[in-house]
C-alpha cells in the first residue's frame, strides 16, 4: 500500500475511534446522529440550534426544545422523579436482555432484591430508580446484574460454610458483570458531564451494597469513601457539606440520601476521617411546626441529630485536660432540646390512622425510637469524655431500649403471620438500612448492668443478619469479647443467671437487683473495629481503658471467623492519652 493510503487509512480509523469516543454520551438524538453533545440542559444546544428536538438523556432527565440561551454547565435535577421515568419501565428492561441468564438475574432482582433492600424505610432509589437507569446505562445494568447474583447466592446459601474453594457458576457470572460494570464505568470516570458523574455515584452505591452483600467489609467501605469524594466534588463544589432533602423527588436527591444513609451507618465502626457532612434544608417556619409526612422524613432529621451528637463529642474529646468552651454546652443543650421537640413530633405523626399509613410504618417509627433513646444518652454523657461511670445513670433508658427492641420483634412475628409484611422485607433481611443492630450494640457495650448487656446479646444473637456495614454475626462475637475483657472475673461466685430468661422477657428496675454493677476500674472507654477485607478473614479489635492511676491500657484482639475464636494480641500502657483519629471536618460546620 502507498504511504499516502496508509496514512490516509490511519487518519481515517483516528477520526471514527474519536467520533465513536464523542458519542459515548449525550442527548439520544446526538446519539443517533452520531455528533459531539454538548449535553446542555434541559435541551441540548446542538438540537436547539439545528431545530431538532432534543430527546434528552433517558431517566437522566432533559429533553424537549430550548428558548433561549443554552447553559454550558449543567445544573442539578430538580424535576419530579415521576416525569424523569415515563420513557422507560422494567418490562422494557427485560425484553431488552439477550441472555437468558440476565433475564433470570434481573427478574429475582426485581421480585426479591427490591423488595428486601429498603427495610422498614422506602427508598425511591431501590425501588424505581436504579432499575429504570440500567435500562439505559450498560455500567448500572452490569452492577445490578453482579448484585443480584450476589443476593441470591447469599439467600440459597443461607446457614451453610463458606469454604475456600473456586468459585461456582453463580459466583463467576456475578463476578464477571462486576468486571464488566467497572470496564463501562470507567470512561463516565475520566469524563467531565455532570450525566457521567450521576452514572458513577449510583454504580459506586451498587458497588458498595454488593460488598456487604459478601462479607467484603473493608472494600465496601473503600467504595464508599471514594463515592463520597466524588459527591463532595459535585455537589458541594470541593466544599464539605451536602444539603439533604427532607423529603426527596428528584434523582439527585435520592442519590444524596443514600450516601447520607450509609455514611450513617458507618460512623458507628471505628474512627476514620471524614471530609463530608449532610445538613438538611433550613425549615421553613410552616414546616417546623408542620408533623413528619412520613418516617423516612423522621428518620432523616434523627439521623442528623445524631452526626451533630457524634462530631460534638470529637470536639469535647479536644478539652479533655482544660474546660471547653461555653459553646459546646450551649450545643449540647439545643441538641437535647431538638430530641426533644424531635420526640414529640414523631408520636404525633406516629399517630396518623392506620389507613393513611404504609403497612411497614408502624415498624419504622419503632425502630426510630430506639434510636432516639440511644441518642439521649449518647448526648447526655457527651461533656465528659472517658467517664463510663456516667452511663448508670441511665440505666432506664437502657432498658428503654431493650424493651422497645422486645416490642418490635413481637410486631414484626404477628404482621408475618397476618401477611401484613410482604416477604422478605422486615428488619431481619434488610441489608442496605436502618435497624436494631446499633443501638443494641451500644446498649450491650455501654450498661454495665450485667443483666441488661447479656439481654442484648440475645437479641442481637436471635436473629443474625445484616444492616448495611453492621453484621450481627460479627457484632456478638466483638461485643462478648468485650465483655469478656471488662468484667474479668467480677462476676465468679455469683449464680449464673444468664440461661435461665427468655431474650424476649421485658426487664425491669428490680431485675437488675440480683448482681452489683460493673465496677468502674474494670470498664474500657474506647472500642475500635478493623473490619474484614473478606467475610473470612480476620477483624481487629483495639480497645482502650483508663487505669485508676491515670494512666491508659491499650489491648489489641483478632477474631478469625474462620475457627470462631479470639486471639489476644499485644497489651501495652501509656501515660499520655491515645490519639483518637478524629471524624470531623471544617468545626465551623458544628457550631
Amino acid at each position: 500500500m502507498p504511504m499516502n493510503e496508509k496514512t490516509q487509512s490511519k487518519k481515517s480509523r483516528t477520526i471514527s475511534q474519536a467520533r465513536r469516543a464523542k458519542v459515548r454520551t449525550g442527548c439520544r438524538t446526538c446519539k443517533t446522529r452520531k455528533v459531539k453533545c454538548g449535553e446542555e440542559r434541559p435541551a441540548c444546544h446542538k438540537c436547539v440550534s439545528t431545530g431538532r428536538v432534543c430527546d434528552g438523556y433517558g431517566i437522566w432527565g432533559g429533553g424537549g426544545f430550548r428558548q433561549g440561551p443554552c447553559s454550558t454547565t449543567a445544573g442539578p435535577i430538580t424535576c419530579k422523579l415521576e416525569s424523569q421515568l415515563v420513557n422507560t419501565s422494567p418490562v422494557s428492561i427485560l425484553s431488552g436482555t439477550k441472555i437468558k441468564e440476565e433475564q433470570v438475574y434481573l427478574e429475582w432482582f426485581k421480585c426479591r432484591t427490591v423488595s428486601k433492600l429498603p427495610g422498614a424505610f422506602p427508598s425511591d432509589f431501590w425501588e424505581v430508580f436504579l432499575l429504570q437507569a440500567s435500562s439505559s446505562e450498560p455500567a448500572i445494568l452490569h452492577a445490578v446484574l453482579a448484585l443480584s447474583s450476589a443476593h441470591k447466592r447469599s439467600v440459597l446459601h443461607s446457614g451453610l460454610e463458606r469454604v475456600d474453594v473456586p468459585p461456582d457458576p453463580q459466583e463467576q457470572f456475578m463476578l464477571h458483570h462486576y468486571s464488566k460494570a467497572i470496564t463501562r464505568l470507567r470512561p463516565h470516570l475520566s469524563s467531565q458531564s455532570r450525566t457521567s458523574a450521576r452514572v458513577a455515584l449510583v454504580t459506586c452505591l451498587v458497588f458498595i451494597t454488593l460488598e456487604y452483600f459478601r462479607g467484603h467489609y473493608k472494600a465496601g467501605q473503600t467504595h464508599l469513601w471514594n463515592g463520597l469524594k466524588l459527591l463532595r466534588e459535585v455537589e458541594a463544589n470541593g466544599r464539605a457539606m451536602v444539603v439533604l432533602s427532607p423529603n426527596p423527588e428528584s434523582l439527585d436527591d435520592w442519590i444524596i440520601d443514600s450516601y447520607a444513609r450509609l455514611q450513617a451507618q458507618d460512623d458507628f465502626f471505628g474512627k476514620h476521617a471524614r471530609n463530608l457532612r449532610f445538613v438538611l434544608q433550613d425549615p421553613t417556619t410552616s414546616d417546623q411546626n408542620r408533623l413528619f409526612q412520613n418516617a423516612g422524613q423522621a428518620r432523616r432529621h434523627l439521623e442528623r441529630l445524631v452526626d451533630d451528637i457524634i462530631y460534638l463529642k470529637d470536639r469535647y474529646a479536644d478539652y479533655d485536660d482544660a474546660d471547653p468552651p461555653n459553646e459546646l454546652s450551649e450545643k449540647q443543650r439545643s441538641l437535647q432540646a431538638d430530641l426533644a421537640a424531635w420526640l414529640k413530633k414523631c408520636k404525633l405523626s406516629a399517630d396518623i390512622p392506620p389507613t393513611q399509613r404504609r403497612p411497614l410504618d408502624t415498624l419504622a417509627y419503632r425502630l426510630l425510637g430506639i434510636y432516639h433513646a440511644a441518642a439521649e444518652i449518647m448526648v447526655a454523657v457527651i461533656h465528659i469524655p472517658h467517664d463510663e461511670a456516667i452511663f448508670d445513670a441511665h440505666t432506664s433508658s437502657f432498658l428503654s431500649i431493650i424493651n422497645q427492641a422486645i416490642d418490635i420483634n413481637r410486631l414484626v412475628t404477628a404482621a408475618h403471620r397476618l401477611h401484613k409484611f410482604p416477604d422478605e422485607s422486615e428488619m431481619s433481611t434488610s441489608i442496605t438500612d436502618l435497624g436494631w443492630i446499633p443501638p443494641l450494640f451500644f446498649t450491650a457495650l455501654k450498661c454495665r448492668h450485667h443483666r441488661v448487656r447479656m439481654q442484648a446479646i440475645k437479641l442481637l444473637s436471635y436473629a443474625l443478619h445484616k444492616e448495611g456495614v453492621w453484621d450481627a454475626s460479627l457484632t456478638v462475637s466483638l461485643v462478648r469479647e468485650v465483655v469478656r475483657v471488662e468484667e474479668g472475673v467480677f462476676y465468679q461466685g455469683f449464680e449464673a443467671i444468664d440461661d435461665f430468661y427468655s431474650p424476649f422477657e421485658m426487664l425491669e428496675q428490680k431485675d437488675l437487683l440480683a448482681l452489683p454493677v460493673l465496677p468502674e476500674e474494670y470498664r474500657v472507654c474506647d472500642v475500635d473495629v478493623l473490619l474484614p477485607e473478606a467475610d473470612r478473614e480476620q477483624f481487629k479489635l483495639i480497645i482502650t481503658r483508663k487505669c485508676l492511676d491515670g494512666s491508659w491500657q491499650i489491648l489489641r484482639r483478632q477474631y478469625d471467623a474462620r475457627f470462631r475464636c479470639w486471639v489476644d494480641g499485644s497489651e501495652e500502657s501509656t501515660k499520655d492519652r491515645p490519639v483518637i483519629f478524629k471524624r470531623r471536618v471544617e468545626p465551623s460546620t458544628i457550631l
